[in-house]
């Protein structure tokens, strides 16, 4: 899971920066079902970007244990209607 908090642009190339403790962009990965991780840090690039419908572009996220992924996308905008912590 990659989430754009802030800064969403009004179009692609856009390049962010992942880094642990900050908000703008979030990152995690689930191994297993309740097993998740955070990145701690790495980078994300939108190649195209259309507000309201999607996005692609790559990713490279760093983890605790040293692990590295990477990958492209081809990501379908969505937006979240209810929010709950707890």
């Amino acid at each position: 899971m990659i989430s754009i908090n802030e800064n969403l642009p009004s179009s692609g190339p856009q390049d962010y920066s992942i880094k642990s403790g900050q908000y703008a962009v979030l990152s995690s990965r689930c191994l297993s079902p309740g097993q998740c991780d955070a990145a701690t840090s790495g980078t994300l690039h939108l190649t195209t970007f259309s507000p309201g419908k999607g996005a692609t572009g790559e990713y490279e996220l760093h983890f605790q244990n040293g692990r590295v992924e990477r990958n492209s996308f081809d990501a379908t905008w969505y937006v979240v209607k209810q929010l709950m912590c707890g």
